[in-house]
């Protein structure tokens, strides 16, 4: 433990990760920061940008998933693509009105913490976490 929240844990092959400990929803949160080559003062700098998020209410582990997809370039498979096309097709069988309140719902409560992600590194509770 290093006194400001962040630990350091081994791994039997010999890894090490910085660790932080939040809480996020009501849920405790462990975050992993950096690979193994990462040095104490990077793990807290990256500890106070997770704290950051957090402070704007949103889940940290998510917006670094966030960040890894978009590195990764699926972001044209990413949730909020792959909602707006289901959205055009079917937006053709209803009311325009009831059209603009389905895609103001995620466009307002979810496109904002998981539209980034691909649809493929979604888990159950990433998505319940996002509602």
């Amino acid at each position: 433990m290093t006194g400001k929240d962040c630990s350091c844990t081994s791994r039997p092959a010999g890894g090490r990760h910085w660790r932080w400990r939040c809480e996020f929803a009501g849920k405790e949160k462990l975050l992993t920061i950096g690979p193994p080559a990462v040095t104490l003062l990077e793990a807290r700098d990256a500890r106070d940008k997770a704290k950051g998020v957090l402070g704007e209410g949103r889940d940290p582990s998510v917006e670094k998933k966030l960040q890894r997809a978009s590195r990764a370039g699926s972001v044209t498979r990413s949730f909020e693509a792959v909602a707006r096309a289901w959205h055009s097709k079917a937006k053709p069988h209803w009311t325009a009105r009831h059209a603009d309140d389905v895609i103001r719902s995620p466009e307002r409560d979810v496109f904002t913490q998981i539209g980034g992600i691909s649809i493929d590194e979604i888990t159950p509770p990433i998505g319940c976490a996002s509602v």
